[in-house]
């Protein structure tokens, strides 16, 4: 079995090498050279290998316009990472080849049918969009994620010399998109309604082309932290602004417009959740209504409840939320926001402990325990199984995107295939950004999370739903969906709108501080 088996695959490498054996470009026949290559290396040595990858290396050189001696240490490098490639299993060596394969593979992808803004705007935006920016930022990702992997499993001074070789070309495909961007980011913020310096738009602007470097594109949600956390702030609401779109979500608009494919516009409930604040944040009424009432009351609440919570472990009937506790302490906490010298008295308090903190931190961080090592050889597997998740992906990636050539009644469909994967996408971000991570995230879950779990168990939530639902669907489905929305979708909802609402509030000019 294993001798038929290991024919088969040398019958059909060999095919490959007959169909890959001219130079020209042919993706069809490129989207196989590395798995080819492998099975090779594998079976005939790398220097078999090395002729089936022979006019990968040569197009490479055309993307990345490389000279002759570049070229001969590229393809020197290429065949050390086969030689340690060339195992059953997925190894970082193969990530670093299908990722040189799909940066080439990506310069001859055809532009793809993308019918979501296309019935969006009904019709207006044509289905194929090019997105040049993306391309760009896309390619120095590639480059950036073969250099950074290049420099951890580099072996050989061949290895070395190929990372040695990529950063200059990845750092030149960074200034030209980012140029680019940073001038498309500078127009939109001049041409907003906001008060700042141009020193607080600059730090915008350098926010966001952190952001696109590490993560490859920014949101809505990118935009309102950076601009909550810098000098550049709004006006309160205008009468035209209740109805229709403020300053932030115009920002939104025309970045996304600009850096198609790189900016994600927010969606319907980050918009509706932008608005309804904006008239609690952004006008006189709704400010005093925040910040003496609604505010201290809301914070009162979740921390005598998170209290009783704790109580409850160690008493019967702990009485700590009751109506009375929660008003005196909303009292004593729009004092101690709302009055300077109080408020001033407890930022100090608080800067002395977080410094005692810090110190005490740095001083753990000097020595080195078990627990330390035990936790990087954790992060060492966490790595390598990654690397082989990674691996799968690339085939899978490339099959998608740079399948056979096909006539375009094939590309019309894989259209409407993106079309049907956009809302499948949309539901998950919208689980995910609002249930999931302020669930698992502890910095959120505590204790507001806690808090809205504990009072929903209280209040007999559960059992209401499942009663309700139970009239509709059999009893495991109802007590399934009862208990998923009302302990942890509705618990999690409240943790991510409590701390969103820090960062909106800080977006207005009336919010902040009156000397800074």
């Amino acid at each position: 079995m294993a001798v038929g088996g290991r024919r088969s695959q040398t019958v059909r490498a060999g095919k490959v090498m007959d169909a890959t054996s001219s130079n020209g470009l042919n993706p069809a026949v490129n989207l196989r050279r590395v798995r080819t290559a492998l099975i090779v290396a594998r079976f005939e040595g790398a220097a078999q290998a090395d002729i089936v990858l022979a006019p990968l290396w040569d197009e490479l050189a055309a993307v990345l316009q490389l000279s002759d001696d570049e070229r001969a240490t590229v393809r020197r490098a290429g065949r050390r990472l086969l030689e340690s490639a060339r195992r059953p299993w997925p190894t970082r060596e193969a990530n670093i080849l299908f990722g040189l394969q799909t940066l080439v593979l990506s310069e001859h992808q055809d532009d793809p049918y993308d019918y979501v803004e296309w019935l969006r705007s009904f019709g207006r935006v044509s289905y194929r969009r090019s997105r040049p920016l993306k391309r760009k930022v896309e390619k120095f990702r590639r480059l950036a994620e073969i250099s950074d992997r290049l420099r951890r499993v580099a072996r050989t001074d061949e290895e070395v010399k190929l990372a040695e070789l990529l950063e200059p070309h990845r750092d030149r495909v960074r200034d030209e998109a980012f140029v680019e961007i940073r001038e498309h980011l500078e127009v939109v913020l001049d041409g907003i309604d906001m008060d700042g310096t141009v020193d607080a738009k600059q730090q915008i602007v350098a926010a966001l082309l952190g952001r696109i470097e590490r993560w490859g594109g920014t949101d809505f949600l990118d935009v309102r932290d950076a601009v909550a956390r810098c000098d550049l702030k709004m006006h309160d609401l205008r009468a035209a602004e209740l109805v229709g779109e403020d300053a932030l979500l115009e920002v939104d608009a025309a970045i996304a417009r600009r850096l198609d494919g790189v900016h994600h516009r927010a969606e319907v409930y980050l918009r509706l959740l932008h608005r309804l604040q904006s008239v609690l944040f952004g006008t006189s009424v709704g400010r005093l209504l925040s910040q003496y009432l609604l505010g201290p009351l809301a914070v009162s609440a979740i921390l005598l409840f998170f209290v009783e919570y704790i109580a409850e472990q160690f008493f019967a009937e702990p009485a700590v939320a009751t109506l009375v506790n929660v008003s005196g302490l909303a009292v004593l906490l729009s004092l101690m926001v709302n009055v300077g010298p109080i408020r001033r008295a407890i930022v100090d308090v608080a800067r002395g402990i977080g410094g005692w903190f810090s110190r005490r931190r740095a001083q753990s961080a000097a020595g080195t325990s078990w627990l330390g090592r035990a936790w990087r050889s954790l992060r060492a597997l966490y790595a390598e199984v990654v690397e082989s998740v990674i691996t799968s992906l690339y085939v899978i990636d490339d099959q998608l995107r740079f399948p056979s050539p096909r006539p375009p009644s094939a590309r019309i469909a894989d259209g409407w295939l993106r079309l049907g994967l956009f809302f499948v996408t949309y539901v998950v971000r919208f689980a995910f950004r609002l249930v999931i991570e302020p669930t698992v995230n502890p910095v959120k879950h505590i204790p507001v999370v806690t808090v809205a779990g504990k009072i929903s168990i209280a209040s007999g939530l559960p059992v209401f739903l499942v009663q309700s639902l139970g009239t509709t669907m059999p009893a495991a489905a109802a007590w399934t969906l009862g208990t998923t929305i009302s302990i942890i979708a509705l618990p999690g909802l409240i943790g991510f709108l409590a701390w969103e609402t820090r960062y909106n509030w800080r977006l207005y000019r009336a919010n902040g501080p009156r000397k800074v």
